[in-house]
């Protein structure tokens, strides 16, 4: 992969990151429910369009629901 392409591709990543992460802090208290992975403590957290992946207090990843892309 070129440097431009890459370029676009980090882009890419970071939009939807942030978007995903805005969704979560719009999300009002009490309508997600986080799920623990499996015995560690990071938790899946569901918002309209992305599955966020939390670990303590770090976002760490992202699924967007729609085209199952992961970021």
């Amino acid at each position: 992969m070129n440097r431009i392409a890459q370029r676009y591709e980090n882009e890419a990543v970071m939009y939807h990151f942030n978007k995903a992460v805005e969704e979560y802090e719009n999300i009002e208290v009490g309508k997600f429910n986080p799920k623990k992975l499996r015995t560690c403590n990071a938790l899946v957290i569901e918002t309209p369009n992305y599955f966020l992946l939390r670990s303590y207090s770090t976002f760490i990843a992202c699924i967007e629901k729609i085209n199952r892309n992961m970021l």
